[in-house]
């Protein structure tokens, strides 16, 4: 199936469904074929965001090994503002929030009010935390 993403002669980004684990063989197959991108995602949104799906550890090795591959990174899964912190120690390079922005539940309009709030909160200076 890669290979043939890989064939199509379009920009192609494969995204993985991490609800099940992440095949990092087939992260890193992936990788060789050059995408230009790969993401992770969750298909089962009310299980929960990525976070609760993987583990920060696997997160940062799949930000890792997909840059190191040459290619860029992106997260997505029912992420939401709380996440913001996490996800800005992960620096992925693209990050997808549509259920941080859809008024209601995720198959609702985008909501302006909550899209200018996750823009404000993505533009802002990270928090510093204590360690």
């Amino acid at each position: 199936m890669l290979e043939a993403l890989a064939g199509a002669g379009q920009a192609i980004v494969p995204v993985f469904i991490a609800d099940r684990g992440l095949d990092f063989d087939a992260v890193a197959h992936a990788c060789a074929l050059r995408f230009p991108a790969l993401m992770v995602d969750t298909a089962d949104k009310l299980s929960g965001s990525l976070f609760e799906v993987m583990s920060v550890t696997d997160l940062r090795r799949f930000v890792a090994g997909v840059r190191s591959g040459g290619a860029l990174a992106g997260l997505a899964g029912a992420l939401r503002h709380p996440q913001l912190a996490a996800l800005r120690a992960l620096a992925p390079d693209f990050a997808g929030f549509r259920s941080a922005v859809c008024a209601g539940d995720r198959g609702g309009e985008l909501d302006p009010a909550r899209l200018r709030a996750l823009a404000a909160a993505l533009h802002a200076a990270p928090v510093a935390t204590d360690a």
